[in-house]
């Protein structure tokens, strides 16, 4: 699976209070990457005994992103790759899974958003970063018919 997404925005009317506080026409907008793209691998593999082996890669970028309406430099995010996988074992029988997946992989980490009000007189900014790798192992029972 390929995915491949372009924003084309661009403000085309400010108010007086918008100006006021710092946006300008050609001010990027909010969670607004240009450019994002996903890649996404999966493979299924039937075991002679029964069973089936089923992994996945996830591999997610995302291009340049502004966190505020003015564009303040200390909460941009450059661009940044999330990689994720899991490898998934569902046993004879069909009921049973054992399941192993990784979240963030690479570890990388990337503003999820902020807030700045950096030049002024409070000075201060405030932001939220992206979660570690996570791991995750999950066993699951089908109760169905």
């Amino acid at each position: 699976r390929l995915a491949v997404g372009h924003l084309d925005t661009e403000y085309r009317d400010l108010s007086e209070s918008a100006l006021a506080s710092g946006v300008r026409l050609e001010n990027a907008l909010v969670n607004a990457p240009d450019w994002t793209a996903n890649l996404g691998l999966q493979h299924e593999l039937n075991l002679r005994k029964g069973g089936r082996l089923s992994s996945i890669l996830d591999i997610g970028w995302v291009d340049e992103t502004w966190n505020d309406a003015v564009n303040s430099v200390q909460i941009r995010q450059d661009p940044y790759t999330e990689v994720n996988g899991s490898l998934a074992w569902r046993l004879p029988g069909q009921r049973w899974q054992l399941v192993a997946a990784v979240r963030n992989l690479l570890d990388e980490t990337w503003l999820v958003t902020g807030n700045s009000a950096f030049d002024t007189a409070a000075s201060y900014v405030e932001q939220v970063w992206s979660r570690p790798r996570q791991w995750e192992l999950i066993v699951r029972y089908d109760f169905g018919s």
